[in-house]
């Protein structure tokens, strides 16, 4: 396989097995003598505005943080996406790096619509992230969706919601660059899938 640099994207609601399906293509890349680099949106590393931003997000009560607006919390999301896109993202990529995100902008706007998010503002928010990418786009898109949850989702999160916005919006991006949705009913047979998909990717895409 080439080892040209490539932008691979998993995406889908919590609880599809995404992250899962992720490592284990990231394994197989890495099995198969291509250089990778297994990040996620926002960022969870240590020393990285990702790190803080996961923070504030799921521990707000550690910063003495009430209630945020949802707004609020996708633009730290954007933030931390541009840093890490300049810091590291792109210096991979460029670097002959085949960079397997764990979530896109695609979550910023999903989860945003599902918290009543004003649509016009997300789009505004994802506009600022698409010029910090400088023209690199996934060379696949890999969108993990089930019927149900693996687990129940947290209550203010409607699965069926996020599945619906998920998929609407992968229909709509399909004509930016390759979008596969991938049923994970059985975690063997959907990596099976993505692993082909991978193998298929033309040599030359960046």
């Amino acid at each position: 396989m080439s080892s040209s640099g490539k932008l691979v994207v998993f995406e889908g609601a919590d609880k599809t097995g995404k992250s899962s399906l992720t490592r284990a293509a990231t394994e197989w890349l890495a099995g198969h003598g291509v250089e990778t680099a297994l990040l996620g949106f926002p960022g969870n590393e240590l020393g990285t505005l990702g790190n803080l931003v996961h923070k504030v997000h799921h521990h707000p009560e550690d910063y003495n943080i009430g209630a945020m607006n949802p707004l609020s919390l996708q633009t730290l999301h954007i933030a931390a996406h541009i840093e890490a896109i300049e810091h590291t993202i792109l210096p991979a990529i460029r670097s002959g790096a085949w960079v397997v995100l764990d979530r896109f902008w695609w979550s910023t706007l999903v989860y945003g619509l599902a918290n009543n998010v004003d649509r016009r503002s997300l789009e505004l928010l994802i506009e600022v992230e698409r010029i910090h990418w400088a023209g690199v786009s996934p060379a696949i898109a890999f969108l993990i969706v089930r019927d149900s949850a693996i687990r129940e989702e947290h209550p203010h999160e409607s699965f069926g919601r996020l599945s619906s916005l998920y998929r609407e919006l992968a229909k709509g991006e399909a004509h930016r660059h390759p979008v596969r949705v991938i049923e994970n009913q059985c975690m063997a047979e959907a990596l099976q899938t993505i692993l082909r998909e991978l193998e298929a990717l033309p040599t030359d895409r960046p």
